[in-house]
């Protein structure tokens, strides 16, 4: 999977994702689950760069965010 590089790649990706995840786990090919990985790992890329996930603002907020990374 290549880097997505717009907005219009990014939508496409979580189309494509959510198509493949609707057949089930027990439906989908081994070429179909390396894509799904592909894609979640491009989407994850672009959502890193693209929409940041706010740091909390005191140390206690700080300290639950980083339990869930």
């Amino acid at each position: 999977m290549k880097t997505l590089r717009s907005e219009h790649q990014y939508e496409a990706a979580l189309d494509e994702l959510n198509n493949l995840m609707k057949k089930g786990e027990n439906n989908v090919s081994d070429a179909e689950a390396d894509r799904i990985e592909a894609l979640a790992l491009a989407i994850q890329a672009y959502e890193t760069i693209h929409y940041p996930f706010p740091l909390p603002k005191n140390v206690s907020k700080f300290v639950e965010h980083s339990k869930y990374r």
